[in-house]
C-alpha cells in the first residue's frame, strides 16, 4: 500500500512490517512483531495503515499521522528522516490479546463510529482459525470470533460492504476447504449468510465488491482456478460468470471505471490457453445489456478502501475517514464507490430570435446544460411548428 505516514506531503510504501521511501526505495523502518501474513504464505504480509488511534489515545507525537494494522497488533509510525532511518521507530501501541496473525481489512463493522480492524487470521485460545473483529480503542474483540476449522485453515482477506441492504456491514472472505474453497458471506452478528464452493484449494485469493444494477446491494466478484464470477450479495446466486483460468493466490479482480464511460468494468488476468495459467492476459468485462453503475475510475493497490488515493491517483496527505457520521458510503473494505443516481444532462432551450432569410427561416438559439454529465456538442434538436403533443 501507499500512504502518506507523517502527512507531511510525500507517500511511503507500505509492504507487510516494511515502510519504505517512496524517493529512493530506503527502507524506513520494519514492525517488530504481526506482519499482517497467513502461515502458509508468510512471505506476503497483508497489512493496511488509517488513522486509528489519537494522539490522546497513545500520547503525543507517537500517534501522529496514521497507524500500522497486521493482525492482531496496532503499530504507531513515527518517521521523521528519509535519509537517516534509524532515527525512525515504529513502536506496538495496540495488541489484541490470545489472536494470530492474518490478511488485515477496516472499517467501522458495528458502527459505533470507531474504526474496527478485521482479520482472517487464528484464535490461539482455541487453536482454529476464522474471521475476528477488534477494537483497537479498547482492545477487546468487537464481534464474536467466527470459527472456520483448524489452525492451519488459509483465509483470504477479508472485504466489507452492505450484501443485503440492509443498512449493516457483512463480512465476504474467500476460505480453504478440504478438496476445495469457500466463498462465505459472514452476517453482522458473525454468522454466516451463505456459501458455496469453488475450485480454489489456496484459500488465499480475495474477492471484491461494487454496485452493477443499482438495487442498494452489493455484488461480489470473485475469480478462483476456472471461472470469473458475478454473485449476488444477499443470496449467493451467481448472477453471470465466464471462463477465466488462473493459479491463484492473493488476488483479486478489479472494479472501476476503466474506460471513462461512466459505467462499471472488471479486469483481472486470465490464463492465455485453457490449461495454462503461466500465459496471462489482463482481462476487460463489461456490461453487455442494461448500462452499470457508475464508478470510481482508480483502484491502486491491494488495501483498498476508498479513501487511501485520489481520483488523480495521487495519496492525500490527511487521509479522510472512511465511516463519516451519517454518511456511510465511503465505509467498507475492497468494495468500490459507486453514485447510486445516475449522473445525466439535462438540456434547456430558448429561442433568442427568429428572422426571415431568402428561402427559410433563421432561427437563433441557446442551449445550457443544468446536469451532473455532459452534453454531447452532437445532441440532435428538432424545431417544431405549433405544440408536438396536440
Amino acid at each position: 500500500g501507499v500512504y502518506d505516514f507523517n502527512e507531511d506531503g510525500i507517500p511511503e510504501i507500505s509492504f507487510g512490517p516494511y515502510i519504505f521511501s517512496s524517493l529512493d526505495g530506503t527502507l524506513l523502518a520494519e514492525a517488530p512483531g504481526a506482519t499482517g501474513t497467513n502461515p502458509n504464505y508468510s512471505p506476503i504480509g497483508l497489512v493496511v495503515a488509517a488513522n486509528l488511534l489519537s494522539e490522546n489515545d497513545c500520547g503525543s507525537p507517537i500517534c501522529q499521522g496514521l497507524e500500522l494494522a497486521a493482525g492482531p497488533d496496532v503499530y504507531a509510525v513515527t518517521l521523521v528522516s528519509y535519509t537517516n532511518p534509524a532515527l525512525n521507530s515504529i513502536t506496538l501501541v495496540r495488541q489484541l490479546p490470545g489472536f494470530g496473525d492474518g490478511y488485515t481489512s477496516i472499517a467501522d463493522f458495528d458502527a459505533d463510529g470507531k474504526l474496527d480492524i478485521i482479520v482472517g487470521g487464528t484464535n490461539l485460545n482455541s487453536n482454529t482459525s476464522g474471521v475476528y473483529v477488534w477494537d483497537p480503542l479498547t482492545e477487546q474483540l468487537s464481534k464474536p470470533f467466527w470459527t472456520l476449522g483448524n489452525a492451519t485453515f488459509t483465509i483470504g482477506r477479508p472485504s466489507v460492504a452492505d450484501f443485503d441492504n440492509d443498512g449493516e456491514l457483512e463480512i465476504a472472505v474467500h476460505t480453504e476447504d478440504f478438496g476445495g474453497g469457500d466463498l462465505q458471506v459472514i452476517d453482522q452478528d458473525m454468522s454466516t449468510l451463505w456459501s458455496f464452493n469453488t475450485n480454489d484449494v489456496s484459500g488465499a485469493t480475495g474477492c471484491t465488491d461494487g454496485h452493477f444494477n443499482g438495487d442498494g446491494a452489493a455484488e461480489v466478484v470473485y475469480r478462483d482456478q476456472t471461472q470469473l464470477r458475478i454473485i449476488e450479495g444477499s443470496t449467493g446466486t451467481t448472477i453471470t460468470n465466464f471462463p477465466c483460468t488462473s493459479g491463484t493466490i492473493n488476488e483479486y479482480p478489479v472494479i472501476a471505471d476503466l474506460n471513462g464511460d461512466g459505467q462499471t468494468e472488471i479486469t483481472c488476468n486470465c490464463g492465455g490457453t485453457p490449461g495454462n495459467v503461466n500465459i496471462a492476459r489482463t482481462t476487460v468485462w463489461g456490461s453487455d445489456d442494461l448500462p452499470w453503475m457508475p464508478a470510481r475510475p482508480v483502484w491502486n493497490q491491494h488495501a483498498y478502501f476508498n479513501v487511501n488515493v485520489l481520483d488523480d491517483l495521487s495519496i492525500p496527505q490527511e487521509q479522510q475517514q472512511p465511516h463519516l457520521p451519517g454518511d456511510q458510503a465511503l465505509n467498507g473494505f475492497l468494495t468500490q464507490y459507486s453514485n447510486p443516481e445516475y449522473p445525466v444532462p439535462d438540456a434547456t432551450a430558448e429561442i433568442l430570435g427568429i428572422s426571415c432569410t431568402e428561402g427559410g427561416l433563421l432561427f437563433s438559439m441557446q442551449f445550457c446544460n443544468v446536469g451532473d454529465q455532459v452534453l454531447s456538442f452532437n445532441t440532435p434538436f428538432t424545431i417544431w411548428e405549433g405544440d408536438p403533443t396536440n
